[in-house]
């Protein structure tokens, strides 16, 4: 069992999550063998062991198992040596539950929390950290401003000493910087996490909902193209899927939106807060005034009893409005205090520009400098054929010679830049 558990923490130090998780069933079938076998030797290590077993499957992404074993090691505190065991176990659950926007819960198992009392000096900060960062994720999502400013001051440990919780630490600050930080800033934050943490850490559980904050903060600050692009290499994830209808909503593509949220509402285990984004964005995507109507008291009625209201901050706000005005005065009065809470991070509207394949070689060759005959020879085609892509690309890039179009390329992001 000691054996099976050290590669398994081994493999989840490295970022090796898979590999992690296949000596995390074998350490938890050990666990539970000897519990049977030897019942008086082993009761004393297993809290620790389940905790490990726990914690390695919430990295892994595996929240319904990993919620599961840490509440039983939570339950087993009492039964080991090893102090930390329920403050430990408590603060994950805490994080767990707000990583998904279970605010309630997670404010629950976060008053469980005893601050790393039982531990040894050194591992206190580690045994505080996923509590410090649930403290962050449950006061954005409460749209409360100071309160996360306060957790994000206390928010301190050195990310160069632990990889596995660095994609957390920065999950939590970049939700805040959405709503009211730097969002540029913030994508700096993620790229350089990645850098630290490596291509295996990729296959960490938090990544698709740092792909998802990516999305939102490449959105905020008019970097359409790049949120389209990572939309697109991500189109399998359902936590992409509220983004991906946002983007297709502010791009006036309701149909699309549609097919994004009708996804990411079927798939397993939706997020609370994942349930309330698609709720708010389909209110807004439907033709029919009533359903829409119905969606969005459906998503006040989960925001409200979840305490998860961000989502309201990233819907097109006066698309909204009029939604809101329309409704009873119960739910009026509960959604119009949402949005009085809520900043507006993103745009109104959304420049969607979509390049066929022979359009973005015309566009790369106008920013070469190739004169139109040369395009044509390297294209293989004829001149007039070149003219004709030429005017779609203007056309589509709202421009009228080859220096606005390049610049508008240049804004959207259509273009590769060999800036530093």
């Amino acid at each position: 069992m000691s054996t099976a558990a050290a590669f398994m923490l081994a493999y989840r130090l490295h970022g090796q999550y898979r590999k992690a998780l296949h000596f995390a069933t074998i350490t938890e079938e050990l666990t539970r063998h000897a519990c049977v076998a030897q019942p008086g030797r082993i009761a004393i290590r297993v809290p620790s062991a389940i905790l490990q077993v726990g914690i390695t499957r919430l990295l892994a992404g595996e929240y319904h198992r990993a919620s599961l074993l840490l509440r039983e090691a939570y339950e087993l505190r009492d039964e080991t040596w090893d102090g930390r065991v329920g403050g430990d176990a408590a603060g994950k659950l805490a994080l767990l539950f707000a990583i998904r926007g279970h605010t309630v819960e997670a404010e629950r198992w976060l008053s469980r929390h005893d601050h790393g009392a039982g531990s040894l000096g050194w591992m206190v900060p580690l045994v505080q950290l996923s509590a410090k960062v649930a403290a962050v994720l449950i006061a954005v999502d409460r749209l409360d401003q100071a309160a996360s400013e306060t957790a994000l001051r206390e928010l301190e440990i050195q990310v160069n000493r632990e990889r596995s919780w660095a994609p957390f630490v920065t999950y939590a600050r970049s939700r805040y910087d959405l709503l009211w930080g730097d969002p540029r800033t913030a994508l700096n934050r993620i790229d350089r996490t990645r850098a630290f943490t490596g291509v295996y850490h990729r296959t960490a559980g938090i990544e698709p909902r740092l792909d998802a904050v990516r999305a939102d903060l490449l959105l905020a600050v008019g970097r359409t193209s790049e949120a389209q692009e990572l939309l697109a290499e991500r189109q399998d994830s359902p936590h992409l899927a509220p983004v991906a209808a946002r983007l297709a909503l502010l791009a006036d593509k309701k149909p699309a939106a549609r097919e994004h949220i009708a996804a990411g509402l079927a798939a397993d285990e939706v997020d609370l807060r994942s349930q309330v984004d698609l709720l708010i964005t389909s209110a807004l995507a439907e033709d029919s005034p009533a359903t829409g109507r119905r969606h969005l008291q459906q998503a006040i009625t989960a925001a409200a009893q979840g305490h998860s209201y961000s989502s309201f901050a990233l819907a097109r706000r006066s698309s909204l409005v009029d939604v809101v005005n329309a409704m009873d005065t119960s739910d009026r009065a509960r959604a119009e205090k949402f949005l009085s809470m809520a900043p507006e991070p993103l745009p109104l509207t959304i420049d969607l520009v979509e390049l066929t394949a022979t359009e973005e070689k015309v566009l790369a060759l106008l920013a070469a400098g190739e004169p139109r005959p040369r395009m044509a020879q390297l294209l293989f085609v004829s001149e007039n054929t070149v003219k004709f892509h030429v005017r779609n690309l203007y056309r589509k890039l709202g421009a009228d010679s080859r220096e606005d179009a390049l610049a508008r390329a240049h804004h959207l992001r259509l273009l590769q830049t060999t800036d530093a």
